[in-house]
């Protein structure tokens, strides 16, 4: 598949990146700003051609956002999550990608896989979190498991599905996770 990776350059972003770097999919990995860590296609996300061809030939979309780790104000984020998402789903529609990873979609314009993810993110496999006092966390090895699978797994039209990793006294039941995307 020919995978969107948007918000790449973010903590989510990088976990999701390096976990499918070695597979079979082709990533076109974007921003809103350019990053000097990661080759990124930079986009503001605009109802315009550059976002038009930003999805041109792209099968699917994780859309990560950006959370905190943009050093903007509430107006930025508000806007990121309103208008610059809609306008990326919008082309989306348009150039009918056929899974998006993220909330939205509600109208059954697309299948849609929500991954509802623990935090705190901790990068590498589930013997990271060992003696972590944490209920909810996820490790970064999970979270790219979950996204490969995510891409082709059997769905509902809209899927919510919560992930964490398997921790002592975990705060969410992960049983949708082990039975839609084996993880």
């Amino acid at each position: 598949m020919n995978v969107l990776i948007n918000g790449s350059p973010t903590a989510i972003g990088r976990a999701v990146v390096a976990e499918l770097a070695d597979s079979s999919h082709k990533l076109r990995l974007t921003s809103m700003a350019p990053y000097e860590s990661q080759d990124v296609v930079v986009c503001a996300l605009e109802h315009d051609e550059a976002t038009d061809e930003l999805v041109r030939g792209i099968d699917a979309i994780i859309n990560v956002g950006y959370q905190d780790e943009v050093d903007m104000g509430a107006t930025f984020h508000l806007d990121y999550y309103t208008r610059r998402t809609y306008n990326l789903f919008w082309a989306a529609s348009n150039a009918d990608v056929k899974r998006i990873c993220k909330e939205f979609a509600r109208d059954r314009m697309f299948e849609v896989v929500n991954l509802r993810l623990g935090w705190p993110l901790v990068e590498g496999g589930v013997e990271a979190l060992q003696d972590s006092p944490e209920m909810s966390a996820l490790c970064s090895q999970d979270l790219g498991r979950a996204v490969l699978s995510a891409l082709s797994a059997d769905v509902e039209q809209w899927q919510d599905i919560h992930l964490q990793s398997a921790v002592a006294n975990q705060r969410f039941t992960t049983a949708k996770a082990a039975e839609v995307l084996g993880v």
